[in-house]
């Protein structure tokens, strides 16, 4: 009953996934299922100092996940400690190639790019190679234009491979719970 009137209230409030909120409250209830149920017993005894608890660990699970968010919405952050050390571990588990890693590495930089913008990264590759790289590129689902057939693109962690090592990535930096392998 207090796990549902919990969760009633932070809907009410305006934490809902669905309604277009970015913090999903039922992370709070499952990040770590043991502590879940020690403190969901303990409001089950309905005392003061229990339900104070119980309202505690709500709010400072509530507080975790706003920091995260926070974090994740500051670009240099992002940058620096989730999308670069992705696409590292990508190149490291040969997941992407050096110089697709290079590319990458630029465009999440950039944020959304042509190819001119990032001639460096295509090491001395000429006009046609390069326009074949990122052909490459677009078929292995690395990177998606940002309009149907635009040349403006931005770099994609729905590929598999990078979707694998963003996963890890996350992990390691506490912003998701370890997936059981």
């Amino acid at each position: 009953m207090v796990r549902l009137l919990t969760y009633s209230l932070l809907i009410k409030y305006g934490f809902n996934v669905k309604s277009g909120k970015i913090l999903n409250p039922t992370a709070v209830f499952c990040n770590d299922r043991d502590v879940y149920y020690e403190r969901l017993a303990e409001a089950d005894i309905g005392t003061d100092t229990a339900l104070l608890n119980w309202c505690d660990y709500v709010l400072s699970g509530v507080l975790g996940e706003v920091t995260k968010l926070n974090k994740l919405l500051n670009f240099d952050f992002l940058l620096e400690r989730i999308l670069l050390p992705t696409l590292l571990k990508s190149e490291e588990r040969r997941y992407i190639t050096r110089a697709e890693s290079r590319i990458l590495q630029a465009g999440v930089r950039k944020q959304s790019f042509k190819a001119g913008d990032i001639n460096k990264s295509f090491d001395g590759l000429d006009a046609r190679q390069r326009t074949h790289k990122i052909a490459k590129m677009k078929d292995a689902g690395l990177i998606k234009p940002l309009k149907p057939g635009g040349r403006t693109y931005h770099v994609s962690f729905m590929n598999n491979f990078l979707m694998r090592s963003l996963i890890q990535v996350l992990e390691s930096e506490d912003f998701i719970p370890p997936i059981d392998r």
